[in-house]
């Protein structure tokens, strides 16, 4: 996986995406490149299992592995496994741009992908990671079935439009990926009310992500609360790389109770474009999408037309991994 000349001497962003994508295969071309992209990965997807054990995880914990490597079925896979999937990727492709050499200069987490950044910031270690990710799941779980997200592609403006013409009070903007580019969130009723007042009108495509419940909804308060005081007692240790929050839309401070930041993550929307803004200067920056899918490299192409980015799990050009200096 050779990162594009053009792409030389740029500083890196990692950008970590949230929930949303599909896991089924999303590392099969990253780990069929070369021996050493197998033995990264299999190192890394090696300490996630044993932390998974050590948690006594309810399911076999190499199904986070056979999902990632093989192409299965979006319905064979059980809840709480997409959101395992998801750090387990970030991880591993960082750890395989450590092997290139790429240090990034920030890390952007969106959601729930700033559990993961902050593992590849120094902040936790894997183990501390999947704690939070299994308490992200526990908290939601009693609210599997009861709603879920819908992409729609708008405007911040439109979807704010869309949501007054709809008059739902439990429908709320929960993301904001792009310019013409948001996610909705809320109990079933409410989506359905969407879908079928909504879609097609002035152009307008909805789309039901797989998530099985309402995220970024001033109603999970309870949930927060929940998974703020499960990973409050986690270790923690000094940013060695910058992190930036999409739903704060800022950076990360050393003195900031993590948890609560993260347990935002459940109640406040995310902004996306206002957070790039965050990282603006004179200089250009490579975008690196730790993600499974590509998606998001494509949101920040929309928000940062000029700017250069690369989806590593996207990748199909040989691997040119650099040995460490001894």
């Amino acid at each position: 996986m050779e990162i594009p000349r053009e792409h030389d001497g740029l500083p890196s962003v990692y950008v970590i995406p949230g929930q949303g994508d599909t896991p089924a295969g999303a590392l099969r071309n990253l780990y069929g490149l070369s021996r050493l992209s197998r033995a990264y990965i299999d190192e890394t997807l090696d300490h996630i299992e044993a932390a998974l054990r050590d948690n006594q995880f309810a399911f076999d914990p190499c199904l986070i592995r056979n999902v990632l490597l093989e192409e299965k079925s979006t319905d064979s896979i059980p809840v709480g496994i997409p959101q395992l999937a998801s750090f387990a990727t970030a991880i591993c492709v960082h750890r395989i741009m450590e092997w290139q050499q790429i240090r990034p200069v920030a890390i952007v987490g969106q959601s729930l992908g700033e559990i993961a950044a902050l593992v590849c910031a120094g902040v936790w270690r894997i183990p501390d990671g999947v704690r939070a990710v299994l308490a992200l799941n526990s908290a939601f779980r009693p609210l599997e079935g009861h709603g879920g997200m819908v992409m729609v592609s708008a405007s911040e403006a439109d979807t704010l439009h869309l949501l007054d013409q709809v008059g739902r009070d439990d429908l709320v903007l929960a993301c904001v990926n792009g310019p013409r580019q948001t996610v909705v969130s809320g109990p079933n009723a409410a989506l359905d009310a969407l879908m079928t007042t909504s879609h097609g009108r002035d152009g307008i495509k909805l789309h039901r992500l797989p998530i099985p419940y309402p995220a970024h909804h001033p109603a999970l308060h309870a949930a927060a609360d929940q998974f703020m005081a499960d990973i409050a007692t986690l270790p923690r240790d000094t940013f060695r790389i910058p992190v930036y929050s999409a739903v704060a839309r800022r950076r990360y401070a050393d003195d900031d109770d993590l948890a609560r930041g993260l347990a935002d993550c459940f109640i406040k929307p995310y902004h996306m474009p206002a957070t790039l803004d965050r990282l603006r200067s004179d200089l250009a920056h490579r975008y690196i999408d730790l993600g499974m899918s590509g998606g998001m490299s494509r949101c920040i192409k929309a928000i940062l037309p000029d700017a250069h980015v690369y989806a590593p799990t996207r990748t199909t050009s040989p691997v040119r991994l650099v040995q460490p200096t001894q």
